[in-house]
């Protein structure tokens, strides 16, 4: 579905128009596009077939590409976000700067910020540029909320080592988070590369606040990255911890297990031979029962104080 933004001026918040202006500052966003979406954006606006349709491989990594004539820059992008299942997921955003137009296409729901993205930060200038480095900010900014969510997760489940028993439901987040540190870095990392990459822009590297801006995200990135890199840190520690903890508790209910038989199975053997057909010692005594019963419980009890002083348990 194709969408058209407008503003009057740079400062200015974008609204919903029907039809594109011609005088540009205009933001064209397709929202869970399809091919029919794609063939009226290349043949409206000239743009390479090939490229546009790669937003439709959910498999595409973050890049930029420039058209033959060099003049329209394509940006590949993933926005992530967090499922009900707390796993993250992520798609390719296609970002398209033309002369006058700046194209964004994706293939699910993305719902992008339009009003929050913040020029102003970098420029009170007309430009194209801004505005990517801008979206990039925004997107980055999303990663950056999720990673302090993923933070908070590792710090909770610490605590919870302490006053919790561990439960089969622990090693499953477990594995959840390692996959979407997996993916933080991966993807983290590719967005790097790709601002590097736009540092060498000739419109780019000739403006100090673009280069500035570029600095800026460059830092939250990797600041990003070293918070992830902490939290693979405490995940392996924790990981491992937990795995020592599940071990030390099932052996001690082995151990438990058992004791409790071995004092259990003791009055059986006593039991066991008075209930023979054999002669034995005052079998035949009225106090006999309760001579074998006083004799079980004290060898239960020796072998209670014995366990408890080799520290069996």
């Amino acid at each position: 579905m194709l969408n058209y933004y407008s503003r009057q001026s740079n400062s200015g918040n974008f609204t919903k128009v029907d039809t594109p202006p011609r005088g540009g500052n205009v933001w064209i966003h397709v929202d869970e596009a399809n091919k029919a979406d794609a063939d009226k954006l290349i043949k409206a606006y000239n743009l390479d077939a090939d490229i546009i349709k790669d937003v439709f491989d959910p498999n595409e990594l973050p890049h930029i590409e420039y058209s033959e004539d060099g003049r329209t820059l394509y940006v590949f992008l993933r926005k992530a976000w967090r499922s009900k299942t707390d796993q993250i997921k992520t798609l390719p955003l296609l970002v398209v700067v033309g002369d006058k137009d700046f194209i964004t296409i994706s293939q699910a729901h993305s719902n992008l910020p339009l009003n929050n993205i913040d020029i102003k930060t970098y420029s009170l200038q007309q430009s194209q540029y801004f505005l990517l480095l801008s979206l990039i900010y925004t997107i980055v900014s999303e990663y950056g909320g999720l990673v302090n969510h993923t933070s908070d997760v590792v710090h909770t489940m610490k605590y919870r080592l302490r006053s919790h028993e561990i439960t089969n439901k622990d090693f499953y987040r477990f594995i959840t988070i390692e996959d979407n540190i997996a993916i933080y870095k991966y993807n983290l990392r590719a967005i790097i590369s790709l601002i590097e990459r736009l540092r060498d822009n000739q419109d780019i590297s000739s403006n100090h606040d673009m280069i500035e801006a570029i600095d800026d995200i460059l830092l939250y990135v990797r600041q990003l990255l070293a918070s992830v890199e902490s939290s693979e840190h405490s995940v392996a520690s924790l990981y491992n911890v937990y795995s020592t903890v599940a071990n030390n508790t099932l052996n001690l209910r082995m151990k438990t297990l058992t004791i409790v038989m071995l004092v259990v199975t003791v009055p059986n053997i006593f039991y066991g031979m008075y209930g023979m057909n054999v002669a034995l010692p005052f079998a035949n005594e009225p106090w006999a029962y309760w001579f074998v019963l006083g004799i079980t419980v004290v060898i239960m009890l020796l072998i209670v104080i014995l366990v408890r002083r080799s520290k069996l348990l």
